[in-house]
């Protein structure tokens, strides 16, 4: 039964089952995030009824009309009609969605909200506007909504009354998601873009190519996908991981964006993390090969091996990749790369040297400018601007180049104080791929988008802030789902609210209301967890120890605090023979012993190579079990014991150690805070009353 207890209790964690803040019922319904510019809330609800109707101007608010008749259709299990705006005699009992000129204010993505027992209304100056005033009304009926059996659960639906005029503070509201290193389905991406547009972020980055595969079929060089989207059979990679997108997939993709106005920036890495083309093509390298793709941790994560920008074939190629991307994707925007792209080939090789010489450039720096300015001049002529990482500063920058800023915010600074755009996307604030124990959702949501450096005339050239991705460790729809969640919607507000409105206390209640939220949509959030300054107690009296350091405040202690939400991390990537030993102040008969390294879900951090073990002296150990997918479980015979040890057999790469839980079980007794303590093993003889 124990078993059973601990296996629900550690599942429980893993769906996040959140119950609701106890309070206010008024604070729940206005639960808005992002928070609104201004809401002002008046008694009296709006009843959502089956006899319900949307009215909507003729043209694009009608797209935005049958949106919300599909979403409140799923929830209520009603069909809502949709009508133009003059074909009914009455407006009550109606939403009204209307596209108005005047109140400049709100500018492309704004709108206003106008809640009465009567009737709703929705007015933007835009399409966009609409949507986003759309989905702010969402945000108003319960979590359950969001799932298709709601009307089996709820009968009434009530929506507040109150006025909201709204509107983003940032154009650029974003995130990037990386299908080169672990390709992502197109359902995936759908899925992605609708909780994107749930939350009004409006950028979709698309990290299609790398060292690890080419993502985008391109028909002028069919070998890119055929060739560069696969890894050899040796490393065994699942066939899930690999492939491409083919032009009819892109279309579709761009397509679902546009109906939830998210736009799609693609990237294609230019000259380095090129090595998907140079397996490929590899005349268009400075050494000519060979080489071949593999897994991230399978070899160096930056290649020396860049395109050779001495080789015309090269920019001959890049052209017509870059001809069929701009067909592809109407973004205004293609982003270039132009990061970590080592010069140590180019200082070698007699074609770039020779280009050095012959445009007068000072050196491999100026080169890469070279580089860069040719590319943004080819997409300048076909009406797109060019956007790359801040090491296309490095040279000089390309006269229309917009910065995408990561090493910090000097690149963002520097490229506003020159008069270009720069979207800022710090490794410090925005790097979602990070743990939560060094990038908190309450980080995320102190950051400023405004470099304090800049004057008021260069903040106008931020154009907003984007959550970067990078799918090299966490490779599943459900441990990305962790590193997004709840970090995306803190940054959501970042991008969107007034810098005046922020307040975390604030932002932490309605977040719990959208966890549930989350939940309902599927999607398998992080639980938070930060550690304190004061060493946890032990679930039972003894010593814990290791081989290695602790990061921070996660105390060693948190490995056996009878609390699987918290963990123990250490300070550096483990190494054979590094181990985690707890030694009991009093020996336990036991049934089970079971042990959860790392976060469910995610690779980073889990125990790979290693083993469990125990003893009944605390000196001597046998081995229990094994680690898969950093747990390890045995089960015993009320055997005696003192010691428990977790100990690595083999070295385990760049991955630190987070230890969650080590689980002691007697019968129905557990080291487990919420299931009946374990007493310990008493090996003195039990008095009688008779014996006294």
């Amino acid at each position: 039964m124990t078993r059973i207890l601990t296996w629900m209790f550690f599942l429980s964690l893993l769906l996040h089952a959140v119950p609701a803040r106890a309070g206010d019922e008024l604070e729940k319904a206005f639960s808005v995030i992002p928070a609104p510019v201004k809401l002002v809330h008046s008694d009296g609800v709006f009843t959502l009824e089956a006899t319900t109707r949307i009215l909507v101007d003729t043209g694009p608010a009608a797209a935005v009309g049958h949106y919300l008749a599909e979403v409140l259709g799923n929830a209520t299990g009603d069909a809502i009609l949709v009508e133009q705006t003059g074909a009914s005699s009455t407006s009550e009992n109606t939403i009204r969605l209307t596209i108005v000129e005047g109140n400049e204010a709100l500018g492309p993505e704004g709108y206003e909200l106008s809640v009465s027992p009567t009737g709703i209304v929705v007015r933007a100056r835009q399409p966009a506007g609409l949507f986003y005033g759309v989905q702010t009304l969402r945000q108003f009926l319960p979590p359950e909504m969001e799932t298709r059996t709601a009307a089996e659960k709820i009968t009434t639906w009530n929506i507040p009354c109150v006025q909201i005029e709204d509107r983003p503070r940032f154009p650029w509201r974003g995130l990037l998601i990386d299908c080169s290193r672990t390709f992502w389905s197109v359902d995936y991406l759908k899925r992605t873009i609708r909780l994107m547009s749930l939350y009004k972020l409006n950028r979709l980055h698309l990290h299609l190519t790398d060292d690890q595969g080419w993502r985008v079929e391109i028909k002028q060089h069919p070998r890119l996908t055929e060739f560069g989207s696969k890894f050899l059979a040796k490393y065994n990679e699942p066939p899930e991981r690999q492939g491409f997108y083919s032009q009819a997939e892109i279309k579709e993709l761009v397509a679902y964006g546009i109906r939830h106005n998210v736009t799609i920036v693609p990237e294609i890495e230019m000259p380095g993390h090129s090595l998907a083309i140079l397996a490929t093509y590899p005349e268009l390298s400075c050494t000519g090969g060979p080489f071949e793709i593999h897994p991230f941790f399978q070899g160096p994560g930056i290649h020396k091996d860049i395109l050779c920008a001495g080789n015309e074939r090269t920019f001959e190629v890049l052209r017509d990749v870059l001809e069929e991307v701009c067909h592809l994707f109407p973004s205004e925007f293609i982003h270039i790369g132009g990061d970590e792209a080592p010069k140590h080939r180019w200082k070698a090789c007699a074609k770039c040297q020779a280009r050095i010489e012959d445009e007068g450039l000072k050196d491999e720096h100026e080169l890469q400018s070279y580089f860069v300015k040719r590319i943004e001049k080819f997409l300048n002529d076909k009406g797109k601007r060019l956007i790359g990482w801040d090491e296309i500063l490095e040279g000089g920058l390309a006269p229309n180049a917009a910065v995408m800023s990561w090493r910090g915010i000097a690149g963002g600074i520097a490229a506003a104080q020159a008069g270009h755009d720069a979207v800022m996307s710090p490794t410090s604030h925005c790097y979602f791929d990070y743990p939560y124990a060094r990038i908190s959702t309450k980080r995320t949501y102190s950051y400023e988008p405004v470099p304090e450096a800049l004057t008021s005339a260069e903040a106008q050239h931020i154009l907003g802030a984007q959550a970067n991705f990078w799918s090299h460790i966490d490779r599943t729809e459900a441990g990305v789902d962790k590193q997004l969640f709840p970090r995306l919607l803190a940054l959501a507000e970042v991008v969107w609210s007034p810098k005046e409105l922020r307040d975390w206390e604030n932002f932490s209640h309605r977040l719990e209301e959208h966890c549930m939220r989350l939940g309902q949509l599927g999607v398998r959030y992080h639980i938070e967890f930060i550690p304190a300054d004061r060493r946890p107690t032990l679930a039972r009296p003894g010593s814990l120890t290791s081989t290695s350091g602790t990061w921070k405040n996660y105390h060693l202690e948190y490995a056996f605090d009878g609390d699987p939400k918290t963990y123990y991390w250490n300070d550096r990537a483990i190494k054979r023979d590094d181990s985690v030993t707890l030694v009991l102040e009093n020996p336990y008969k036991l049934t089970r012993v079971e042990v959860h390294t790392g976060i469910p879900d995610i690779v980073a951090a889990r125990l790979a190579h290693g083993v469990l073990e125990v003893s009944k002296d605390g000196n001597t150990f046998t081995k229990l079990a094994d680690f898969h997918n950093g747990v390890a479980k045995a089960e015993l015979e009320d055997q005696l014991v003192k010691a428990i040890r977790i100990r690595a057999v083999a070295h385990q790469g760049p991955n630190w150690l987070m230890v969650r839980e080590i689980v002691l079980e007697s019968g129905v007794q557990s080291s487990l805070r919420t299931i009946k303590p374990i007493e310990p093993f008493d090996s003195k003889p039990s008095v009688t009353a008779s014996g006294r």
